[in-house]
């Protein structure tokens, strides 16, 4: 899953949800998304959207029957045994990494025109804790004061139509040190670009 050129030319989506005895309906809805990856915990893909709004009806009770989970897999939590993480061209031992994505949407109703918009440029911001890395090895200040934009790839899952692999590409900020039940660990805010203005490898979700 990649980044569109043209976040204007983005599809709308249409969400319906049933909250008790209430039909709810969004209609032309765009939005953002995050990515949370915690070590031990599953990974996390959160939605914001913005749409139309449609008038609730009256819907029948929610019953047990009315969901079908056949063929979602349930994801397991990131681990040594699953999960591989490097940054700058080296293994690192990652506690958490985000990606937040920060695009302006917009609700218009003008005459001749009613709709939600994606407005500006692609924004991603995040942050990255590692347990830091020696000085020779990857030295995150100089990082920092370079504006080195450095690549990421999170692999997760090891079998077949199991495994979600993460890229990114970004500009580091001053790593903040401290200590984690023992370990150095270094928290640094990510910028996320791409390798040129026609080309968006900023950020891509691979799934395999």
């Amino acid at each position: 899953y990649g980044l569109m050129t043209d976040t204007s030319a983005s599809d709308s989506g249409s969400i319906i949800w049933r909250e008790g005895l209430r039909s709810h309906k969004l209609l032309g809805a765009r939005g953002n998304v995050a990515f949370k990856l915690d070590d031990n915990q599953r990974p996390i893909a959160s939605f914001t959207f913005r749409g139309i709004y449609n008038a609730v009806t009256a819907a029948s009770a929610l019953v047990h029957a009315d969901a079908t989970f056949t063929g979602w897999k349930d994801i397991a939590p990131l681990s040594q045994a699953l999960t591989t993480f490097t940054f700058a061209g080296q293994a690192q031992a990652l506690w958490s990494l985000s990606a937040s994505q920060n695009d302006t949407i917009l609700f218009r109703d003008l005459p001749g025109q009613k709709n939600v918009q994606l407005i500006g440029k692609r924004n991603f911001t995040g942050k990255m804790k590692i347990k830091t890395p020696a000085v020779g090895t990857t030295n995150l200040e100089t990082l920092c004061t370079g504006n080195t934009v450095s690549t990421y790839a999170l692999v997760h899952g090891t079998a077949g139509g199991s495994i979600l692999t993460l890229n990114g590409r970004a500009q580091t900020r001053m790593p903040d040190y401290g200590d984690e039940s023992g370990e150095d660990v270094a928290s640094v805010d990510l910028h996320y670009v791409s390798s040129a203005l026609s080309t968006d490898d900023d950020l891509a979700l691979v799934l395999t």
